[in-house]
């Protein structure tokens, strides 16, 4: 299946999974979210740890790279620079002009240590002490627009761990005639990015440029995204205060 990304934002209807295993009250569970989702349940069946654990997800994956209020996209913004000037460099003007990158692996891992930061400072507790009683781990298996794996956390490691169920890999190739902005496409679990090649005296500012474009072409199709917290009842309440 071929899919321009260029003109459009593809994975914005794309629903939230969430499989749960010994995390706070709850033993084992799975949702996925619609339009509209209602969680119904008696007190302290996991109605707002399944709430709060969504909130943590969309909020690590609203990355604003214009919204230059948020301390979390100036660093985001530095973030894709980087990865910008790595791929930079390593355009030569006598090479196939074809460049494979783990640039998109680097930024699933970057979204996921916001959503670790955001899932301790949301519950305002300590990951261990997510765990459910009795048990010394907790897993969560998340299928989401960017962050797509299982994350684990065992009371002895002390850690959190995330495996990935897929890796995508970016592709830039540059050639002649083509567009003069990025031409994206995704096949399989490449995303396949056209660039127009800037000839054998193309420098090395004009390639981080075109490149720094076409990373927020491929990278920011999902900004604009929000989440917000806001529990109905006085428990909920006190849980998502920082929120």
């Amino acid at each position: 299946m071929d899919s321009n990304l260029a003109g459009g934002r593809p994975s914005d209807n794309k629903p939230l999974t969430l499989k749960i295993t010994d995390f706070g009250p709850i033993s084992s569970g799975t949702v996925t979210t619609k339009p509209l989702t209602i969680l119904v349940g008696p007190n302290g069946c996991g109605k707002s740890h399944v709430a709060t654990l969504a909130y943590a997800i969309v909020e690590a994956e609203s990355i604003q790279p214009n919204d230059s209020f948020r301390m979390l996209d100036r660093d985001y913004i530095d973030f894709s620079y980087d990865q910008a000037k790595r791929i930079a460099a390593r355009y030569t003007p006598d090479s196939k002009q074809i460049l494979d990158t783990d640039a998109y692996k680097n930024f699933t891992e970057y979204v996921v240590d916001i959503f670790f930061n955001t899932l301790a400072s949301t519950f305002w507790a300590e990951h261990k002490k997510l765990i459910r009683i009795g048990k010394k781990r907790f897993e969560l298996d998340i299928a989401s627009e960017i962050i797509d794996g299982k994350i684990q956390f065992a009371f002895d490691d002390n850690d959190l761990k995330f495996q990935r169920r897929r890796i995508k890999h970016i592709k830039f190739i540059f050639k002649k005639n083509t567009n003069p902005l990025p031409d994206v496409h995704i096949s399989g679990d490449t995303l396949e990015v056209n660039m127009p090649y800037p000839g054998p005296y193309g420098t090395r500012e004009e390639i981080f440029f075109m490149i720094t474009l076409a990373m927020r072409s491929i990278l920011n199709y999902h900004s604009g995204k929000r989440g917000v917290y806001f529990p109905a009842e006085r428990g909920g309440l006190v849980m998502a205060q920082r929120s």
